[in-house]
């Protein structure tokens, strides 16, 4: 079975809530097995991202969703199971399969900041979304996703 056929998207967002409005309908186009592979550097907007891409998955607003820099991953409840990885501190690629990266992804949606950290096997039929810092609150957000998900997420 071959992949679905990729697009690639550039939006330009101007503020933290056009962004978060971005993620939520990437989100909402969003089905289990799906992994996100983000990337940008320190303060470009992943987390941010995320916030919104969470909010499109129905992860309860009351639960603040936040860099798992620390944690490594966050899990959190939406309409599917939402993992939230951050590799920044990860070091090699046993450090992967310790902390269950990928345990859950095939019931849920799997997002990663730092994915450009993944060896490129691991990152083939992943959305992938770089972030951009423009200045100011401004960035570009280049998504590679299938068709099917650009679309459904009229971007």
């Amino acid at each position: 079975m071959s992949s679905p056929p990729f697009t690639q998207r550039t939006v330009k967002t101007c503020s933290e809530e056009e962004t978060i409005a971005l993620g939520e309908k990437l989100g909402c186009a969003l089905v289990a097995g799906d992994v996100v592979s983000l990337s940008g550097g320190l303060g470009a907007g992943k987390t941010t991202l995320t916030k919104g891409i969470c909010k499109g998955l129905g992860v309860d607003e009351k639960r603040p969703v936040r860099s798992p820099t620390f944690a490594m991953i966050n899990d959190y409840q939406g309409k599917i199971p939402v993992r939230h990885a951050d590799l920044y501190r990860v070091e090699g690629e046993d450090e992967l399969e310790t902390i269950g990266l990928f345990d859950s992804a095939i019931i849920g949606v799997t997002i990663i900041e730092w994915g450009d950290k993944l060896d490129r096997d691991d990152t083939s039929g992943m959305i992938t979304v770089k972030i951009n810092d423009l200045g100011d609150s401004a960035r570009e957000i280049i998504i590679v996703a299938p068709r099917k998900v650009i679309d459904k997420a009229g971007i």
